[in-house]
């Protein structure tokens, strides 16, 4: 199916029905083609015309992180020792590349076309989909809350709000990427109450039982799971916090993404058998 903007000219391709990723009452979020096919993207796309002023906001609002992700990267640049090593913000969200408003038959509604920064679409899974079919392990554990503190000390850095929804998050477990797909509010929860949600989606996410190491981090995130421990709490101290006790725990080193079926039991890691 071609999408066309209101002047008639086309934009891209979806398929309706297998391109669906997730809809709600005021979204629909597809998988997209470039006309000629060669380039893979996200299109969010409102209920109806209602909806247009949060897909204008969201545009806004992408395009302003992506500035601030880029002024940070060449700051970094000036300071770092190691000559590859960048802060990556821009991994944490999709990048705007066009935002219009559809055609008669589609309701005149704005669409957003999004990518993602050195990513390949087709590699991510919802986070909701896994965490429906799978359990993981801790250390697979500790780098999705750390991406997810990570993405929170950047956004109280550029003052963006954000209500944290475990729906509105995909990964690509084998390069260990996350990504924050809704900006389309000016709506926010405190930055605690953000690290609570987080932690408590990660604690019941997680396989039971195991080392001493790994029940201390249990015990880390139930702390962290409790609103009168994170009030005073941001995303950059949660973020220290969390990689002060890797370090200690296990080291800073990379860990294939690890899960188990749900129904079967058995173990897997995603570097020789495939999820979802």
């Amino acid at each position: 199916m071609i999408l066309e903007d209101r002047e008639g000219t086309a934009k891209c391709l979806i398929d309706p029905i297998n391109g669906l990723l997730s809809k709600s009452d005021l979204f629909r979020l597809y998988r997209a083609k470039s006309l000629d096919e060669s380039q893979s993207y996200l299109l969010r796309i409102p209920s109806d015309a209602s909806g247009n002023g949060r897909m204008n906001y969201e545009a806004s609002t992408l395009s302003r992180l992506k500035e601030i992700s880029d002024r940070t990267e060449v700051e970094f640049a000036e300071q770092r020792k190691d000559p590859d090593a960048r802060v990556h913000y821009d991994w944490l969200m999709p990048v705007l590349v066009d935002s219009f408003i559809s055609s008669e038959d589609q309701g005149y509604r704005q669409m957003n076309l999004l990518s993602i920064v050195d990513g390949n679409i087709e590699d991510y899974v919802p986070l909701s989909k896994l965490i429906e079919s799978y359990k993981i392990d801790v250390k697979s554990a500790a780098w999705v809350l750390g991406r997810f503190f990570k993405l929170q000390s950047f956004l109280e850095m550029c003052d963006c709000p954000l209500q944290f929804r475990a729906d509105q998050v995909i990964l690509d477990p084998q390069m260990h990427r996350v990504v924050y797909l809704d900006w389309s509010s000016a709506k926010g929860c405190s930055w605690g109450e953000n690290i609570r949600r987080e932690a408590e989606l990660v604690l019941e996410w997680i396989k039971d039982g195991g080392t001493e190491h790994e029940d201390e981090f249990r015990s880390m995130l139930a702390y962290l799971a409790d609103p009168q421990n994170v009030a005073s709490l941001n995303g950059a101290s949660a973020h220290a916090l969390l990689y002060r006790n890797i370090d200690s725990w296990w080291g800073h080193k990379y860990h294939p993404f690890t899960y188990s079926d749900r129904k079967t039991g058995v173990w897997h890691q995603v570097q020789n058998a495939p999820i979802c």
